[in-house]
């Protein structure tokens, strides 16, 4: 085999080793979540595999299996074979949503566990396969010309994970679709097989064939129009379902409600219809008497129904996915936002650390649900920037979905953390729950919890029996 072949094998396997490692993590965020233990899993299904595989593809020999000669051309077609037939159907989100609701059916919910399982299922195996390939290869190479060889196999295979990483995510993700970047990296593991198989009509290449039309079968867009799925990018995958109300529609983020479009305040969301009622409407000048707007800060943007039929107040979204707001006002809103309206594509921290603008309200809603809450967001630094950029006698407010009788550590430490830079605060629980244990009628533990906190010059000081000022405080 020509040199120049080899190189293209191994800068073609280092691509396909990080790309699907970046896959597989996006492809869990809806399930597991994006936090750094679930991520941190992936990353070790693909190192440890990936070692193991360097010294096994080290220590092979030609040998005989089932009467015939398994050569090193052989035994990577073999591989590469194997591993595609794997993360064709453990990385397309159709399947996945199969396998998840297995999960739960056993009552194996935790999502550590959810992503550990998956990636023993699928990610090790393949990787551990395609980890042979570069040790394998240098076995063309004899002589004075190995260590040269291996310098530059090294190389190429460096580059390939460079390329992985930057077009995968920059560029791909972005452009083409989660779902379409699984269709790349298969037919990226075809064009090796070509490459290696001494003829181009050969069964190994006809397996390959199938292989990659079973993954346009799994991940092509009438799959993801058929599952609803209008945006599929590095950040979300987005889809558009009608509401149980008639002239409804629902964003979902994720796998979870992100907005809900209805003409009628009634119909949506009742965290949103709390917050309007309370802190949007009496701001609203619809009694004509305000002369001055607000500037409302939205952090999560949802589907930008937030303030829907507010016209005088100024409001500024800001949200890390940029189609966002192509998606809402082709799907969801069916015409383009308002002039009192703008958007801001960069995450939250991000844009806080860039600006010094201060605003009348800031409404923190960016936390879908418990599994994908963005950990950098619910920290005590965070909440200080966030306070750092409210004008004085300005309003914070915190949706976020927890338990709503501190049933579980993560509720009270957040709860613990908020306070420590917002206090006084108020903490309304929008739902309906069993005092003691926490659980409604519908057997749901969490819900939407508004916290709300009010900047202004506050009095230090508390009572005790010694000190007790409560008649000149009234």
């Amino acid at each position: 085999m020509r040199a120049a072949y080899i190189y293209i094998v191994i800068l073609l396997e280092g691509y396909v080793v990080l790309s699907t490692e970046l896959v597989a993590i996006r492809q869990l965020i809806p399930f597991v979540g994006s936090g750094t233990e679930t991520m941190a899993i992936v990353i070790a299904a693909v190192l440890m595999p990936l070692s193991f595989g360097y010294y096994v593809g080290g220590n092979y020999r030609v040998k005989y299996g089932r009467k015939k000669l398994i050569t090193i051309r052989n035994k990577l077609i073999k591989n590469v074979i194997s591993a595609s037939v794997i993360l064709v159907f453990g990385l397309s989100y159709i399947l996945l949503e199969i396998y998840f609701g297995i999960f739960d059916n056993y009552n194996i919910s935790h999502r550590v566990a959810q992503a550990t399982i998956f990636s023993l299922l699928f990610i090790v195996y393949p990787v551990y396969l395609l980890g042979q390939t570069a040790p394998l290869v240098s076995n063309y190479f004899r002589g004075s010309h190995l260590s040269k060889a291996t310098g530059t196999i090294l190389m190429f295979s460096t580059i390939g994970s460079f390329l992985g990483a930057i077009l995968s995510t920059l560029v791909l993700m972005g452009a083409i679709g989660v779902h379409n970047v699984i269709i790349v990296n298969i037919v990226l593991l075809l064009i090796v097989v070509v490459i290696l198989s001494k003829k181009l009509f050969s069964m190994n290449n006809f397996l390959m064939v199938v292989i990659t039309f079973i993954a346009f079968g799994l991940n092509g867009s009438h799959i993801m129009e058929g599952l609803g799925v209008v945006e599929d990018n590095n950040y979300n995958i987005v889809r558009i379902e009608n509401g149980e109300e008639d002239g409804t529609k629902v964003l979902i983020v994720n796998r979870s409600p992100a907005a809900k479009y209805s003409a009628n305040p009634e119909l949506r969301f009742g965290y949103i219809r709390y917050v309007e009622e309370r802190f949007v409407n009496p701001i609203a000048n619809q009694d004509g008497v305000s002369d001055k707007p607000k500037s409302i800060l939205v952090i999560g943007a949802g589907g930008f129904t937030f303030g829907q039929d507010d016209t005088f107040n100024n409001y500024t979204f800001v949200d890390i996915d940029s189609t966002l707001k192509e998606v809402s006002e082709k799907y969801l809103l069916k015409s383009k936002l308002k002039d009192n309206r703008k958007f801001v594509a960069m995450p939250a921290r991000g844009f806080f650390n860039q600006t010094d603008e201060k605003y009348d309200l800031i409404f923190l809603d960016a936390f879908t649900n418990v599994i994908s809450t963005p950990f950098q967001l619910i920290t005590k630094e965070f909440f200080e920037q966030v306070k750092e950029h409210l004008n004085e006698d300005g309003i914070v407010l915190f949706n976020v979905i927890t338990s709503p009788n501190f049933n579980d550590k993560f509720s009270v430490k957040l709860d613990r953390t908020f306070r420590q830079v917002f206090s006084p605060a108020n903490r309304q629980v929008l739902r309906l729950y069993d005092g003691w244990t926490g659980v409604d009628s519908d057997e749901n533990v969490n819900t939407n919890v508004v916290y709300s906190y009010h900047n202004r010059n506050y009095t230090k000081g508390n009572y005790t029996d010694n000190i007790n000022t409560y008649y000149l405080d009234r």
